[in-house]
């Protein structure tokens, strides 16, 4: 809520070995890194990096109507890929599939869920990640793989 805790961003840093995933609520975010990649994700947006062997990348928060939201997760590459290329991808949140089951709407981001494939696919990890929405007392049941 307070831009003063976020707005400088995430000067020049950095990564090498896993993935970040940043899932944009509300707001926007700025990406550029060393491998040439750049963009810019907005509401609903997934920016998907791969770090791979390494790259240097900066973030920088940008509020939208007064309002920064969002969620960055980290995913551990398996052994064999975290020295594989980079990689990277934007997805703008009109690209996010989304279906409704029983009352709770699913932003289907990576993965899959009844059905519906997500945004994103990734064999290295094969992560499900999954935004619900439900109404008080709904139910969701999502199959998970041993």
């Amino acid at each position: 809520d307070n831009p003063d805790d976020y707005i400088a961003g995430f000067p020049d840093h950095p990564h090498r070995g896993f993935e970040t995933i940043t899932y944009m609520l509300n707001g926007r975010m700025r990406h550029r890194d060393s491998a040439g990649h750049e963009g810019l994700i907005s509401d609903g947006g997934v920016q998907w990096m791969t770090a791979g062997r390494g790259v240097i990348h900066s973030e920088t928060p940008e509020q939208n109507a007064g309002r920064m939201a969002g969620f960055q997760l980290w995913l551990t590459l398996p052994a064999r890929d975290k020295m594989r290329e980079p990689w990277y991808r934007d997805i703008a949140g009109a690209e996010v599939p989304e279906f409704e089951r029983d009352g709770v709407t699913v932003r289907v981001i990576a993965g899959a869920s009844h059905g519906v494939a997500g945004a994103v696919q990734r064999d290295a990890t094969e992560p499900l990640y999954l935004d619900l929405q439900l109404p008080a007392g709904a139910r969701f049941e999502q199959p998970l793989p041993a």
